[in-house]
């Protein structure tokens, strides 16, 4: 076993080589964004600089943090790349911290719930199916369509969401009042959208045609899938991960 794994790295197959040990502490920030402004400020400002003089004089380590809250590139605002970008970092985080590697806040508020970037195939044609048959008239069915597109490419073949400057040219403007009334366009669009979804996913969640899980996705805020991310489905979430309850 041995001389076969040394021979395959003298043949330049290299797959199966040990990770070097990190010398970083990666620790992930999550919280709400308005009700936690003075405790993350804290941080910055008081403890961060601490931990890292801390880590670098002590153990020869390098700290870093990740406050995802602190703002999204307009870019990935515009793909709707929030979600995706949060969960990525959570997961460097636990792959590269050699300490903590997520601390959670939490105050009175849930979080922002987002409307889903990707849903499967089979999912989003029964939730317009359901959106049809209510005969809303609003053209919420049209409304969905145009947002959603199709991407057999995907395995299994799910709708995603569309950029919103696809549909919204100015929300990528450099102009700040095109951005503005861009943005305005949006949150009207979005929360239709919002409010269309959960009402077919509580419909087909009653008649029995999705499951639990199908339905949180329509309601689940960021924050939630963070802690179920960094910490409800890590294996060492007790001697990695900090909570603190204001």
């Amino acid at each position: 076993m041995k001389s076969s794994y040394y021979l395959d790295i003298l043949r330049g197959r290299s797959q199966q080589l040990p990770d070097v040990r990190s010398k970083i502490v990666r620790v992930f920030v999550s919280s709400t964004f308005t009700d936690t402004l003075t405790e993350r400020d804290s941080l910055i400002e008081n403890i961060f600089p601490k931990l890292k003089d801390y880590c670098r004089e002590k153990y020869g380590l390098e700290f870093q943090y990740a406050d995802m809250r602190w703002g999204i590139e307009t870019e990935t605002a515009n793909n709707h790349g929030e979600v995706g970008t949060c969960l990525k970092e959570i997961e460097l985080c636990k792959k590269y911290s050699v300490a903590t590697n997520f601390v959670v806040l939490l105050g009175h508020r849930y979080g922002s719930r987002p409307i889903p970037a990707t849903i499967l195939a089979s999912l989003f044609d029964l939730l317009k199916k359901t959106v049809i048959n209510e005969q809303n008239e609003n053209n919420d069915a049209e409304l969905l369509q145009r947002w959603y597109q199709l991407d057999t490419n995907c395995v299994p073949p799910a709708y995603i969401l569309q950029n919103i400057s696809s549909v919204i040219p100015h929300f990528i403007s450099k102009n700040i009042d095109e951005i503005k009334e861009a943005d305005k366009q949006w949150r009207v669009i979005n929360n239709r959208l919002r409010l269309c979804l959960r009402q077919a996913a509580e419909t087909c969640l009653e008649r029995g045609q999705i499951t639990e899980s199908d339905y949180d996705e329509f309601f689940i805020s960021i924050t939630e899938k963070e802690i179920i991310n960094g910490i409800l489905s890590a294996k060492d979430a007790n001697e990695r991960t900090l909570c603190f309850f204001r």
